[in-house]
């Protein structure tokens, strides 16, 4: 039952430690995800409405 409890704690646990190793670089690599997630939702959600992407004709 140990190995089902794992779910996320290796996860936490590896980015904590690569939090505290190098935060510089862990949270440039988090607002750059974060800018490509909204990219993506926001290009997801034009293409639902039919509207094309600002600069397209």
């Amino acid at each position: 039952m140990a190995k089902s409890r794992k779910n996320g704690d290796d996860v936490q646990r590896a980015r904590l430690a690569r939090l505290l190793s190098d935060p510089a670089t862990y949270f440039a690599d988090a607002r750059r995800q974060a800018h490509e997630q909204a990219k993506r939702l926001l290009a997801a959600r034009l293409d639902e409405q039919g509207e094309p992407s600002p600069g397209r004709p």
